[in-house]
């Protein structure tokens, strides 16, 4: 009735019966009760014991093994595991520091940062089924110079998966955009911005030397700078290499979530980066201009290509020009010097990668005859009114030591033989004659490393050379022969083994003009815009001879140019002491001229330092060079 349901017991005669009187009470028959009873006895244990006892052996093995599987992955490896975890869903990119741009004294900019657009690959980017990369890699080589194989081989050498490789650096802007639009469907490559130096000295390469250039980090200057990554540029000369920890900076970073497709997905943290520190050098382009400008002018009459011109600033030691010729462009590195231009470079027998003013080691000449004659007046071997008669030379047994002048210069005292340049009165002095005794070779090296020769100024450039002072246990040793009198005599004019630095001779010139006092040179003038990174003069030399010493020698340098071997400077509207060299350094090959000096006289702000290598006399291509700049620098920089 209605929804209701009713079970309909149905009977089976042969098992059961309904039993009489009950209702709905199933009784079982005794024949199931008997079947019942048989299928009990039937059922039992169907495997043998060996057999259990070897399943449970195996399944205990199984769990152990992956125990310990488990405990390994967790405790050996999981630091591991669990970093390929997180780079696998965590990509790191770098965010760069902006490299300081440099300065003259005057504000004017040297070095600053422009944009270059670069090709690069994220090896973890690219697609994983090997026909699908090599033919990326085909249509790759198609668009830039560089083939497959190349490409192959730069992704096998990559350290690390999800850090850039770069297949083209320093793309200009048009080829970038044209690049761009035919790389938009390749997984894994992408034309990025980046900067690059720009020298903007062009009219004056000479400043080529003191700020130096950039290039691409190798492996071993990566090991030696945290915080620097592959795809970094570094200083390697010039100011960019001295001064490569404050111009770079700090990166910074930023870790991003992306997913399977190394899409990103979201930003989990970031750190700006820190800018390099901004510079002002101690060089005063117009100075450095006109500098080069009179050198080259006067190595083109002469028909030479090998020259220094120095001048510093006495009172605190300042560069203001310093030329090394010939030079070369530093754009053509920041560029991405190509092999044939850099072995060109390399092959020039001019050498203009070398910077001569820091790192050429040459005679000195008469230009050391100052820092001599002062040593002997601070020895007492000479006094200003020691007189010496110069003949034309000494003679020593078969050798004769000449002057310059034949027939000699006369009864000579010291302020005229610095003057006159006078090399017998200098013999003596060094090496003693008859009953005159000298300052002798051991007094003669003392003064001479007094006065910083043979050891570095200490300039803020790089790779400074120290020049050399022989000795007689050096003698004795590299050459196997004793010390001769004869050798103390060209020591004491600048001649023989003895080699400076130009930049050495301008420091020594500085502690003249400066009194008795010379400053460490130096090219940083301020670094950033802090108060306390002005750079403070340091005192490098003070009291080498006493302030009588300093004062003769100061008499006798200025009258080199009222009567001596400078005479054409004594037409400047300015007072100007100085000494001329002539350095003798190779058989048969032109000496080198040599020009050293100061101006004004009692007061002065600029020390000059002249060499032009193979420039036969100093007091004519050495003074000419100076008279040039002196000239420009009193009538027209001045006013």
């Amino acid at each position: 009735m209605g929804d209701e349901r009713y079970f309909v017991p149905e009977y089976d005669s042969a098992r059961m019966t309904l039993a009489h009187g009950s209702k709905h009470e199933w009784v079982e028959s005794s024949c199931d009760n008997a079947r019942t009873h048989d299928a009990q006895e039937f059922l039992g244990v169907s495997v043998s014991t060996k057999n259990m006892t070897l399943l449970f052996l195996c399944i205990a093995i199984g769990i152990a093994a992956l125990f310990f599987r488990t405990a390994y992955v967790q405790l050996a490896k999981g630091n591991a595991f669990a970093s390929l975890a997180e780079r696998n869903k965590v990509k790191t990119v770098i965010l760069p520091a902006r490299r300081g741009v440099l300065y003259d004294r005057n504000g004017i900019v040297l070095v600053y940062n422009e944009p270059s657009f670069s090709l690069q690959i994220v090896p973890s980017e690219l697609p994983k089924d090997t026909s699908e990369q090599h033919a990326l890699f085909e249509k790759l080589s198609s668009l830039t110079t560089i083939s497959s194989n190349d490409l192959i081989q730069k992704i096998k050498e990559s350290e690390d998966p999800y850090q850039p490789i770069f297949v083209a650096e320093h793309i200009e802007y048009t080829p970038a955009l044209i690049l761009d639009a035919a790389i938009a469907d390749l997984p894994g490559v992408s034309l990025i911005v980046r900067e690059r130096r720009r020298y903007s000295f062009d009219s004056m390469q000479s400043l080529s030397h003191v700020v130096g250039y950039t290039g691409k980090i190798n492996s071993k200057e990566l090991e030696n700078h945290a915080n620097y990554v592959r795809m970094d540029s570094i200083g390697k000369d010039g100011i960019e290499a001295q001064y490569e920890l404050e111009l770079h900076g700090k990166h910074g970073k930023k870790n991003i979530e992306v997913d399977a497709l190394g899409d990103e997905k979201e930003v989990l943290s970031e750190e700006q980066p820190k800018d390099g520190e901004n510079m002002i050098l101690t060089i005063d382009s117009a100075m450095q201009k006109k500098a080069e400008e009179v050198l080259s002018h006067t190595m083109k009459e002469m028909k030479k290509k090998r020259a220094v011109m120095i001048v510093s600033d006495p009172s605190d030691g300042g560069i203001r020009a310093l030329v090394s010729l010939p030079a070369y462009d530093n754009n053509a590195f920041a560029r991405g010097i190509s092999q044939d231009a850099y072995k060109k470079l390399l092959d020039d027998p001019d050498t203009p990668l070398f910077h001569r003013a820091i790192r050429g080691e040459y005679p000195s000449g008469s230009t050391i005859k100052p820092a001599l004659a002062a040593a002997g007046i601070d020895a007492g071997v000479i006094t200003k009114g020691t007189s010496v008669l110069s003949s034309g030379g000494i003679r020593i047994g078969e050798w004769f030591f000449p002057d310059w002048k034949a027939g000699g210069h006369g009864r000579t005292t010291v302020t005229k033989a610095i003057a006159e340049s006078v090399n017998t009165f200098f013999y003596v002095l060094g090496g003693g004659q008859g009953n005159q005794q000298g300052l002798g070779i051991g007094r003669l090296t003392a003064y001479l490393e007094r006065f910083g020769f043979g050891a570095r100024t200490d300039i803020d450039l790089p790779y400074e050379r120290v020049g050399f002072i022989p000795t007689p246990e050096w003698k004795k040793e590299v050459k196997k022969e004793p010390w001769y009198i004869g050798d103390t005599y060209h020591l004491s004019i600048g001649q023989g083994d003895f080699l400076v630095t130009p930049i050495q001779m301008n420091s020594m010139t500085s502690y003249f003009a400066n009194n008795g006092k010379s400053y460490r040179p130096h090219i940083v003038e301020r670094i950033g815009t802090a108060p306390e990174r002005l750079i403070q003069p340091v005192i490098l030399r003070e009291g080498v001879v006493s302030k009588e010493s300093t004062a003769i020698v100061r008499e006798g340098m200025r009258r080199t140019i009222e009567a001596g071997s400078g005479r054409r400077l004594n037409t400047l509207p300015v007072a100007v002491a100085g000494k001329t060299g002539t350095a003798q350094w190779g058989k048969g090959k032109p000496p080198h001229a040599w020009f050293i000096g100061w101006a004004p006289y009692d007061n002065p702000n600029i020390v000059l330092t002249v060499l032009i290598e193979e420039g036969e006399e100093g007091s004519r291509s050495g003074v000419s060079v100076a008279y040039e700049f002196l000239k420009w620098y009193v009538e027209e920089y001045k006013k």
